[in-house]
């Protein structure tokens, strides 16, 4: 049983394949309950005019549109996957409070001034390199953190979906220290870790984070769980999140958190 599906995307979003009609009708014909359209909004691409710009005001129109249209069938949420805020705080924080969210992602794809990691090639570029900026990556998950005007972490682990095409595994246990940090300010702020299952459908054949860092986050306290699909296709949308509801129920978790007119709503995992 699929309950919520909260990282998908539409049209709108800069590689988004979706109308947002499409899409609640996709969930409802599922079964999803509580769907979040949050699009891609990566704040280096769109400053830097690399990528295209985001019709932010036609995506709420027609999202909001949609949250009328099919509110008999599904509670919709309008939300959005902020990409790189923590190096444009000012501008981020202008967006979110411009267009009222109901729900964000903070994600980061990419360092500063380095390129995202899905395009790195993790075939030769050295491991110890990959190491690096893998340890870069958690310092700025902690600023991201620090920074807040989020509702969420995004796919704590994001670079492990690229790496594994490539045969490169990195080693959790090697950076604890940093990971822990991150969870316990997460924790601490009430925001919630995404499981995000995308992975379970690709080389990584995982969710972002792991069970391995799933039960650290659950020792230290950690009981605020979002789950999404990160579904940039109608397809996609809300596979593998019954194994990853059995995987957190498995790891002692209770409930996964959803986010509905502007409150937190805690749903048993079946």
């Amino acid at each position: 049983m699929i309950i919520c599906d909260f990282h998908t995307h539409t049209k709108y979003s800069f590689d988004g394949f979706m109308e947002v009609d499409e899409l609640c009708e996709k969930a409802i014909e599922i079964g999803i309950e509580y769907l979040s359209i949050t699009d891609h909004y990566e704040m280096d691409g769109i400053i830097y005019d690399f990528y295209a710009p985001y019709s932010a005001d036609e995506a709420k129109n027609k999202i909001m549109n949609a949250k009328e249209k099919y509110n008999k069938r599904l509670k919709l949420t309008y939300g959005i996957e902020l990409g790189q805020a923590v190096y444009f705080k000012d501008e981020a924080k202008k967006f979110l409070d411009r267009y009222n969210f109901e729900f964000v992602i903070g994600s980061i794809h990419a360092l500063k001034d380095v390129p995202d990691f899905c395009y790195m090639r993790y075939d030769w570029l050295p491991k110890e390199l990959s190491n690096i900026l893998w340890g870069r990556l958690l310092d700025e998950m902690y600023n991201l953190v620090l920074f807040g005007n989020i509702h969420a972490l995004g796919h704590f682990t994001y670079p492990t979906r690229y790496m594994m095409k490539y045969g490169f595994k990195l080693e959790f246990k090697n950076y604890y220290d940093k990971i822990i940090q991150i969870f316990k300010k997460i924790i601490e702020k009430g925001i919630c870790l995404e499981v995000n299952t995308s992975g379970m459908r690709q080389e990584l054949n995982d969710s972002m984070p792991n069970p391995e860092l799933l039960k650290i986050y659950k020792e230290l306290g950690g009981k605020l769980i979002t789950c999404g699909s990160d579904a940039h296709k109608a397809e996609h949308l809300g596979m593998d999140i019954d194994i990853a509801y059995k995987m957190l129920s498995d790891l002692g978790f209770k409930y996964v958190t959803v986010f509905h007119d502007g409150k937190q709503v805690h749903i048993k995992i079946p």
